[in-house]
């Protein structure tokens, strides 16, 4: 199975926010012997 997750930081503060939660989810799925694609997206990037 390939598995995307997403991290769509919305704060403005200018400190990076480390998903950790969904860093040890990841890790699970991928001793699981998925496929797994980490999509971290900073406030200041565009969409699209």
């Amino acid at each position: 199975m390939r598995v995307l997750m997403v991290s769509a930081n919305t704060e403005q503060v200018n400190m990076t926010v480390l998903p950790l939660g969904m860093a040890c989810v990841a890790s699970a799925v991928e001793y699981g012997g998925h496929d797994i694609l980490l999509r971290l997206q900073r406030p200041h990037e565009k969409r699209g």
